[in-house]
């Protein structure tokens, strides 16, 4: 996983990265809290693929057609597969 949180504001603010791994016990572990999520999921050769997918996140987010609003809280990137990325953009 790819985790992104404590965004100072929005998608041009600081923010924290961190990888990770999933654990069973959650000692110095981060909780990714429960909340509404967008998922975006694109499948190819890494790392050209996780370009592509948050290039389709941006887009996404960029267009008049946008029906969600992020919420900044938790995203993360899910390595699901060998040449598969899911992201899960937190919303409102």
């Amino acid at each position: 996983y790819g985790v992104y949180n404590k965004y100072e504001s929005d998608v041009n603010s600081d923010y924290d990265y961190t990888i990770a791994v999933e654990v069973t016990k959650p000692k110095n572990a981060i909780t990714i809290e429960k909340d509404k999520y967008l998922v975006f999921t694109k499948n190819g050769e890494f790392p050209e693929v996780v370009i592509e997918a948050w290039k389709d996140v941006w887009d996404y987010f960029a267009s008049e057609a946008c029906e969600y609003e992020r919420a900044y809280n938790y995203d993360f990137e899910k390595y699901a597969k060998e040449d598969e990325i899911e992201i899960y953009i937190s919303i409102k």
